[in-house]
């Protein structure tokens, strides 16, 4: 090997140098334009908000139901009341027959 205006020993240590910017450049790739990252956050607990109206009735009268909710897409009502219903609305009940809370 032939070195001009250096010893071996910087001339390998220059190769060596040469072959890792080799290796760093052929493990990058071409910009394919802007990135994006995001980030999520677990969406809020749904909540409901029940209220009847009168909040006390007695045997032969009924009752109006209202609900609201907030992050819900979706309810479903189980028990004597069942079934799919809207986020938000109103529904009677029947009279009441017997006593109880």
């Amino acid at each position: 090997m032939k070195v001009i205006g250096g010893s071996l020993a910087s001339a390998t240590r220059a190769r060596a140098l040469i072959g890792v910017v080799a290796i760093v450049l052929s493990a990058c790739t071409a910009d394919s334009g802007p990135q994006t990252t995001v980030i999520s956050q677990p969406a809020p607990a749904p909540t409901v908000t029940l209220t009847a109206a009168p909040a006390v009735a007695s045997v032969g009268s009924s009752s109006a139901l209202s609900w609201t909710t907030t992050n819900a897409t979706a309810c479903t009502a189980s028990g004597a009341w069942s079934g799919a219903q809207a986020t938000s609305g109103t529904a009677s009940t029947a009279s009441f027959t017997s006593s109880g809370t």
